[in-house]
């Protein structure tokens, strides 16, 4: 990574740069953004003390167990705009993408001004760049999804790391306290977040206990992750069996009705589609069967690792041939289930397998967690298979968590080819390659979101002439493009409901539609 720009210093600073610019890109998406349905409802809660106490109470009561996310979601909307939301989300999206390349890239051992962390933070910027617009609308580009889903993933992310730093170098009682606070934080979110961050904390809490080590320091090791974890047990109890969970089952009473093995059966289609299927995470998992079984083949070698070096190679032409029937199935918009379910199998299959070599690799050299992350990414998306509601957003955890083994396998193999003769310029070209495609990707899709602010701020200008008694008729632009805005119809009544009690409209206020957007001079 020193050749690949001419200096380690440059290079990094180059890196460091394009994350700046993936930051101001998001921005733009981001600030552009209008409330929308559940965010009109939890930005009701803040009319009083004892509204908010009681509303609260109900919906702990007979929504669900997502006591912390909300009440963040409830003060972050509290002045009915979104303003500071951006802020946080700003945050949460930076946190998240930093993190899982500081972990890819073992930055608590070789710190952040490190040739591979720089390409590691490329990687995952254009992964994030890349992910699926449907899946971003319902968690990152939408205040209500952004807090239930990336802000669980980021502070996970953020914990693994910290732990990671623990575990090498010991700790003082401010990073303990962080770590349990980070239990709660994570524990009292969804239930996936909740479930990862047990599965994490369990994995340092054993690795903690089995290795040989200083016993008053593995005590101390010990301690904190069963602390950790009891905090993240605790908070997943309170979530998983609070009255609300109980009442929901209620808006699914078909679901339910089916035997479990119906309702799995059911489920695997749908997942499938949210995941590798035309609404899933194209480049994501492309990336994993291009990247992982090459690593896992010239990391074998590297290591003298004889015969799991010829499992590697053998692994990695399915792999390529799954990856490219894949991408043909994309490509033709094929419809036909009996192929996408060959190519759900052979993905599958191609994963085992190169989970399995993993294990041997990483297992072998004590470092578990790029097999575990890939193996708890595929059982968050597994248990969804007996969840009534799954969706783009339900995805987001399991992307996350393998931009580590993506960003660790592509980061090594820049690095990797930068070391060879000749491979200085080829490297600077496909890191070059990733920013253009990335930013390409990020401003293509910030310039759609802007084309929508017009209809929005004209809405807000003609419902406060309503308000004030100027127009009769509440009438709304619909956006420029559906495509761009929230995943449910703009004109639904649950939108429109929660809009009149949020701004104090009457609620047999009929609301009226037009396509056009007039110029604000001429209204």
């Amino acid at each position: 990574m020193k050749k690949i720009f001419g200096t380690k210093n440059m290079a990094i600073r180059l890196c460091f740069g394009f994350f700046a610019l993936f930051l101001c890109l998001q921005a733009l998406v981001v600030f552009a953004l209008p409330l929308f349905g559940d965010d009109y409802y939890y930005a009701t809660f803040v009319r009083s003390s004892e509204y908010f106490l009681s509303e609260n109470i109900r919906h702990f009561k007979e929504v669900n167990g997502r006591v912390l996310v909300h009440l963040f979601v409830e003060l972050l909307l509290a002045d009915k705009s979104l303003t500071l939301f951006g802020i946080a989300d700003m945050i949460m999206i930076g946190v998240a993408v930093f993190f899982a390349a500081a972990i890819a890239a073992s930055a608590h051992k070789n710190g952040f001004m490190n040739g591979r962390f720089g390409v590691s933070l490329v990687i995952a910027c254009f992964l994030f760049a890349t992910l699926p617009l449907e899946m971003l609308k319902g968690t990152v580009y939408w205040a209500t999804g952004s807090v239930n889903y990336l802000f669980p993933m980021a502070v996970l992310l953020a914990f693994t790391y910290y732990a990671l730093a623990v575990y090498e170098r010991g700790f003082g009682g401010r990073l303990a306290v962080f770590l349990v606070a980070c239990g709660v934080l994570v524990g009292q979110s969804t239930e996936q977040a909740s479930a990862g961050f047990l599965a994490v904390c369990f994995y340092f809490l054993m690795r903690s206990a089995l290795e040989k080590r200083e016993k008053t320091e593995k005590t101390r090791l010990v301690r904190l992750f069963a602390i950790c974890f009891a905090v993240g047990l605790v908070c997943f109890g309170i979530l998983y069996l609070a009255p609300g969970n109980s009442e929901r089952t209620g808006y699914y009473p078909d679901f339910y009705a089916r035997p479990l093995l119906e309702r799995v059966l059911g489920n695997v289609s749908v997942v499938v589609n949210y995941n590798i299927g035309e609404k899933g995470s194209t480049v994501l998992y492309v990336a994993l069967l291009l990247l992982l079984p090459t690593y896992l083949l010239l990391k074998a070698r590297e290591l003298d690792m004889k015969r799991t070096a010829v499992c590697a190679a053998i692994v990695a032409p399915f792999c390529y041939a799954s990856a490219a029937f894949y991408v043909y199935l994309l490509s033709v918009h094929s419809s036909n289930g009996l192929l996408w379910g060959a190519a759900f199998g052979a993905t599958g299959l191609c994963c085992v397998l190169c989970l399995g070599v993993m294990a041997v690799i990483f297992v072998g050299h004590r470092d578990f967690l790029p097999p575990a992350f890939c193996l708890l990414a595929a059982v968050l998306q597994l248990a969804m298979l007996l969840s009534p509601e799954i969706g783009a957003r339900t995805c987001l955890c399991s992307a996350l968590l393998l931009f580590v083994p993506i960003c660790c396998a592509g980061s090594y193999l820049l690095c990797r080819i930068a070391q060879k003769k000749a491979g200085n310029a080829v490297a600077a070209v496909l890191c070059c390659v990733l920013c253009l495609v990335g930013t390409y990707a990020m401003a293509f899709r910030a310039d759609k979101y802007l084309e929508n602010t017009a209809a929005y701020e004209y809405n807000d200008q003609y419902v406060e002439k309503f308000k004030a008694g100027e127009t009769e008729k509440l009438v709304f632009i619909m956006p420029d493009n559906n495509l761009y805005r929230y995943i449910l119809p703009f004109d639904s009544s649950y939108f429109e409901f929660w809009y009149k009690q949020c701004h104090g409209i009457d609620p047999e206020a009929e609301f009226f539609y037009d396509f056009i957007v007039y110029a604000y001079n001429d209204k």
